[in-house]
């Protein structure tokens, strides 16, 4: 699960390295897990603590 949120979370921003974005492009990405692919909450916390990680 996490190697898939890691790689579309990649991919959503441009194929940019993670190291070079923020908690905007983090909360972009929950916002379009949200909305466009109907997420889970709960997946989106996981996606949340690994922009934190």
């Amino acid at each position: 699960m996490y190697c898939y949120l890691i790689r579309h979370f990649i991919r959503f921003h441009g194929v940019r390295h993670p190291a070079s974005m923020g908690g905007s492009e983090v909360r972009a990405f929950l916002k379009h897990l949200a909305v466009e692919h109907k997420v889970a909450a709960a997946t989106q916390n996981q996606a949340l603590k690994l922009g934190k990680g």
